[in-house]
């Protein structure tokens, strides 16, 4: 199958890549990597009420030539809604995916802490990003382990649960 793709990106997909495009990552013990792109900024009009109503996931599930992609929904903040699209090996795959599911055309400068932003948000948060305040605040000292990669996500509620769990375990 000959996939055509706006953007010349014939390369298959990688955990680097996926890194460089903005995609943040979680981790359970014992897993592969899971990472996540937003899509709930730009598809508001839908009726989606936040930005992590709608993102698309993708995992290697520990093999090195395909990714699970699956459609995730955290509505109401419940990290339950999964559906699995299929397997994408191909880097234009995902983008077409993503440009699709948006009605956008793909722009990696519009990811913003792991979502995808409409370009007046973007526009918006690259002013903000050039006050000094804002300068000063991202070159202070990590005090976290977590705070350390930029690219890792926030803790989600699951990943509580199964440390609490572990802990009554020992």
């Amino acid at each position: 199958m000959t996939v055509s793709c706006a953007w010349n990106a014939h390369e298959p997909i990688t955990d680097d890549w996926l890194k460089s495009m903005g995609f943040r990552w979680h981790e359970v013990e014992g897993d592969a990597k899971h990472w996540v792109l937003w899509l709930g900024d730009v598809v508001r009009e839908g009726g989606f009420a936040s930005t992590e109503d709608l993102g698309v996931e993708l995992s290697s599930g520990h093999t090195h030539d395909k990714y699970f992609c699956w459609l995730r929904g955290d509505y109401s903040h419940r990290y339950s809604r999964f559906i699995h699209v299929r397997h994408l090996r191909l880097q234009c795959e995902l983008l077409r995916l993503i440009e699709g599911l948006t009605g956008e055309d793909w722009k990696p400068g519009n990811v913003w802490h792991g979502s995808l932003v409409t370009d007046k948000q973007a526009e918006f948060y690259h002013k903000e990003k050039e006050r000094l305040d804002v300068k000063f605040i991202e070159s202070a000292h990590s005090w976290n382990e977590l705070e350390k990669d930029a690219t890792r996500g926030y803790p989600l509620w699951e990943h509580q649960d199964l440390l609490l769990k572990k802990d009554k375990t020992q």
